[in-house]
């Protein structure tokens, strides 16, 4: 049993299994679900279908469309629609509601392909916030050696070069010479790890500053809170950058570039700043926090209050609802002649 599987039988939901529904083309697997589905869809009486990703898009949604029945389908990666033939044409011919994780991707689609008002929707992504929650959660610091004075700037990020560590490093070295007792924590873990992280602290002599965290589990949330603000300069797989929201709803003020969904989440002066990819940029945008509490509190308390009305997971559930219902109130219809893709 896989851990979706297993999650969703302890919250007392039966998952059907029959079908194969492969992560990736298949041609035995989508012929076989393509021929299965319609007539499961029929007899279970579905009134929706929701699909999250290209391929299930592909198999699922056609074979609702078959049936008459509405598909919605969900963008998590923080980008437009890609313009590939499949994504337009499933655009135009097989789905009823986009749903878009970012607002920027969601207008920049809606500019370019003149959508009808309403058939392309943001919904933010939801998170459990009350894992997120600061009120005596407590932190890492004792375990990890990091004094109860010093301040901490940290990310939470799979170890990867593509993710600006270089950046990272050269623009801690460059606040550490104003305040030489500050860490940098380091969540996250890497097959490159030495290579992208351990090895250029080292050669930049600050590496007596840089806690490795690695990878952490049941205490993430801790480790998280062990942070006094966060850093996240490029969106990895999850383009919705939860492990920045997750900060956030904890309360601390984040610093980040202007790339993907970043300048959506972060708004400059009210939970966080917004920085150029630059040494210098960075390194000023650290230390005006570093120097400021009262900032880092009005930002961090701005960080949580906006996470609370926007990511809670049951204000996302009402929106979803919402499109479902008027879906089943308005049916399944094709998109208007002229509607481009």
């Amino acid at each position: 049993m896989d851990a979706l599987e297993k999650r969703a039988r302890e919250r007392g939901l039966q998952p059907v299994t029959r079908f194969r529904l492969a992560k990736h083309f298949s041609l035995k697997d989508n012929y076989a679900d393509a021929r299965d589905l319609p007539p499961w869809l029929k007899a279970q009486g579905i009134e929706v279908v929701h699909c999250h990703r290209r391929q299930d898009h592909w198999v699922a949604g056609r074979a609702a469309r078959r049936c008459g029945i509405p598909v919605v389908r969900s963008l998590h990666d923080g980008t437009p629609l890609p313009r590939t033939l499949r994504d337009r044409w499933l655009a135009a011919r097989a789905t009823d509601r986009l749903l878009y994780a970012s607002e920027s991707a969601r207008a920049a689609d809606q500019a370019q392909r003149h959508w009808p008002e309403g058939f392309a929707l943001t919904v933010p992504p939801a998170l459990d916030l009350a894992r997120y929650a600061p009120e005596g959660l407590g932190n890492l610091r004792t375990e990890l050696g990091i004094p109860p004075e010093a301040l901490v700037v940290g990310i939470a990020a799979r170890v990867q070069e593509k993710r600006r560590f270089d950046l990272l490093l050269s623009a801690f070295k460059r606040m550490l010479a104003t305040l030489p007792e500050t860490r940098l924590l380091l969540i996250g873990r890497g097959t490159r790890l030495d290579e992208v992280a351990r090895k250029p602290a080292e050669r930049l002599g600050i590496s007596h500053r840089v806690v490795f965290a690695g990878y952490r589990r049941e205490d993430y949330a801790r480790a998280l809170n062990t942070m006094d603000l966060k850093v996240f300069l490029v969106p990895g797989s999850d383009g919705t950058c939860r492990a920045l929201r997750e900060a956030l709803a904890l309360g601390k003020p984040a610093v980040a570039t202007r790339r993907g969904m970043l300048a959506e989440i972060v708004r400059d002066g009210e939970n966080g700043l917004l920085v150029e990819e630059t040494e210098e940029s960075l390194a000023g945008a650290l230390l005006r926090l570093a120097q400021d509490a009262t900032l880092r509190a009005r930002m961090g308390a701005a960080a949580r209050a906006r996470a609370l009305r926007e990511y809670d997971v049951g204000v996302q559930a009402e929106r979803v609802e919402a499109v479902y219902r008027r879906l089943g109130t308005a049916g399944s219809a094709p998109l208007p002649s002229g509607v481009r893709a």
